[in-house]
């Protein structure tokens, strides 16, 4: 990059805003592309379905309750693929199993803590009936 002269040194660093020649700017080589920028910042990362997502926001939907407590109830449920929320027999049990574990979320329990006291309720209901 040293060949170029600063003017466009300092363009490669600007991140390529969505425009008619964006583009065409990439292909001269006079910006470098969002995508490849990603790539090597060490912000990003690739994801599970390939992907560069940002860390940051990766792991604060990793904390999220909501989406921890579905989770776990799929994990503890043994639900497989796609499963509606609210519909069908597995949906309905997935929300139920999913309201039990967010409580439990909520009140300080661990993810492992939480998954081991759902499935200890569930065997006592089964022994119970």
């Amino acid at each position: 990059m040293s060949s170029q002269d600063p003017e466009v040194e300092a363009n490669m660093e600007e991140p390529v805003e969505e425009t008619k020649k964006s583009k065409a700017a990439v292909a001269a080589k006079k910006r470098i592309s969002n995508l490849k920028r990603k790539k090597m910042d060490d912000r990003y990362y690739l994801n599970g379905k390939g992907r560069y997502v940002s860390k940051k926001k990766s792991e604060n939907g990793k904390k999220n309750i909501q989406s921890r407590s579905i989770r776990l109830g799929r994990k503890v449920l043994g639900l497989k693929g796609m499963v509606l929320l609210g519909k069908g027999d597995d949906g309905k049990a997935l929300i139920k199993a999913a309201a039990e574990i967010r409580q439990m979320l909520k009140d300080g329990k661990t993810d492992e803590e939480a998954e081991a006291l759902y499935t200890a309720m569930q065997e006592h209901k089964e022994n119970k009936a």
